[in-house]
């Protein structure tokens, strides 16, 4: 996609839960409506594609304040837990899968075979500041020995598609 080693793009339902008290917070100012009011709209998004609702996710992923740690379980090494930008929400409401760079697979002990990622939202500076070593971008000359990290090397499951994609 057209997004970069420290992005990641969200499904919509992905989207709606993560951000639920955001969009809540948000529907009630501009439509001026009461907290359950505000539910029921967002309930009502929950079930099928509403393009207020994704202008509203869309919106609020453009703070600086609110990330993505992707995590895959079992945490065992640096790289296991990432902090990752939301670039955007997909309009596909049938699409649950989440969209990472390629690159990035490898620092997850991740692959193409249907790993599952944990998400966990964050969304204050202090936050923020306290995971930014935790970016792809960050680790790719390893910290530990300040040489550049071998997981950024392309892995068998590249290998192969950069080679039909050349012959």
């Amino acid at each position: 996609g057209e997004y970069s080693m420290d992005d990641i793009v969200l499904p919509y339902v992905a989207g709606m839960e993560l951000l639920k008290p955001s969009i809540i917070r948000k529907i009630k100012m501009l439509k001026k409506v009461n907290t359950f009011k505000a539910s029921q709209i967002w309930s009502e998004g929950l079930l099928k594609f509403d393009k207020f609702l994704h202008k509203i996710m869309s919106e609020l992923i453009k703070s600086p304040n609110i990330r993505i740690l992707l995590n895959r379980n079992p945490t065992l090494s640096l790289g296991s837990i990432l902090l990752l930008k939301i670039h955007s929400i997909k309009t596909d409401y049938t699409d649950l899968t989440s969209s990472i760079n390629n690159l990035i697979l490898p620092l997850q002990a991740a692959d193409f075979d249907g790993d599952v990622l944990n998400h966990i939202l964050i969304y204050s500076k202090e936050y923020v500041q306290l995971f930014d070593q935790f970016r792809p971008s960050q680790l790719i000359i390893d910290p530990i020995s300040s040489e550049f990290n071998t997981n950024f090397l392309p892995f068998k499951d590249i290998s192969l598609g950069l080679q039909t994609f050349i012959n």
